[in-house]
């Protein structure tokens, strides 16, 4: 019988993955992970060119609201200095939730709002959805892609709140 043995560390921000043949002593791969190294300054962004701040926190709660399942009138943001919209809303047990966004040219990203200050590691489209965004005169569609899951959309008016 052949055997294969993992191993997985989490040590100062790191994950250390080995992978082992045999009888433990053959390394297969290894390879380390740290979510800075992908972003090394994840707390500084910036949104494309003409992106309103006041489109930005309303795209964020739509976006918060396609993941959370809360309602967009019971989300609130602000933009911060580093860049990125905070988003809060409580719920249904009394649980405050912050969450941030960031933006691309069509594209929003999540990540949780820390405790201390800044945010999380910035998820991925496998871990939220892909969820864009399109700006018209007067209203913003944000949409949420998930496989296996009907297309979530939101059309919001702008200079709602």
């Amino acid at each position: 019988m052949v055997k294969w043995i993992a191993s997985v560390a989490l040590l100062a921000g790191f994950v250390y993955v080995a992978i082992y043949f045999g009888d433990s002593d053959t390394l297969v791969a290894d390879f380390e992970y740290s979510p800075t190294l992908d972003s090394p300054d994840q707390d500084q962004v910036s949104a494309p060119p003409g992106l309103a701040a006041a489109d930005q926190v309303l795209i964020c709660r739509g976006a918060i609201a396609h993941v959370s399942g809360a309602a967009v009138e019971a989300i609130t943001g602000t933009l911060t200095e580093a860049g990125y919209v905070v988003a809060q809303y409580r719920a249904e047990d009394g649980a405050l939730w912050r969450r941030a966004c960031r933006f691309d040219e069509t594209r929003v990203s999540l990540a949780f709002v820390l405790d201390e200050g800044g945010v999380s590691v910035w998820r991925s489209p496998a871990q939220d959805g892909d969820i864009t965004y399109t700006l018209a005169a007067d209203s913003v569609t944000v949409t949420r892609l998930s496989p296996g899951i009907d297309p979530q959309i939101l059309t919001l008016a702008r200079g709602s709140d």
